[in-house]
């Protein structure tokens, strides 16, 4: 990593980090490292515009994934979604609620942009996930007015 801009003055901790892999930094910085509110960008497309702390994502912002196309708006800990969050996929469907670890945990609401080829996909679930699935409480919903309340 190089710091590729001078700090912009004495009394300003804000700069531009580029790193030889080709991420780009601009934002607040602390011996080096980004720390506070920035923007990481890398090559493949992916962007963070939110907390840093001494070098590392943490804290509230926006992950727009540059694969997918998904966007995610929350908190980042340790390298994974946590707390309350959106996310949303190219294809359309979002899911709101709470994560942990990367995964969707505790309540939350799934909704599915489009109905599955036999028409009978649920467009909605809303209730309890564990590790990233379905579990406890919830209710489906369908476009056809159906529902299901119940245990996953």
């Amino acid at each position: 990593m190089e710091l590729n801009a001078p700090l912009l003055s004495d009394d300003s901790n804000h700069g531009t980090l580029t790193y030889d892999c080709g991420q780009t930094y601009v934002g607040t910085v602390k011996d080096s490292f980004p720390h506070g509110f920035g923007t990481m960008r890398w090559p493949n497309g992916d962007v963070w515009e939110g907390g840093f702390k001494e070098g590392v994502i943490s804290g509230q912002g926006e992950f727009r994934d540059g694969t997918n196309n998904s966007v995610f708006w929350g908190e980042i800990r340790n390298g994974a979604y946590e707390g309350q969050g959106k996310c949303r996929w190219a294809n359309g469907d979002e899911f709101r609620g709470g994560f942990a670890r990367g995964l969707f945990e505790g309540f939350g609401t799934y909704t599915w942009a489009s109905e599955g080829e036999d028409g009978l996909q649920a467009r909605e679930y809303a209730g309890e996930w564990h590790a990233g699935l379905r579990h406890g409480a919830g209710e489906y919903k369908w476009p056809n007015g159906w529902t299901y309340k119940g245990g996953f």
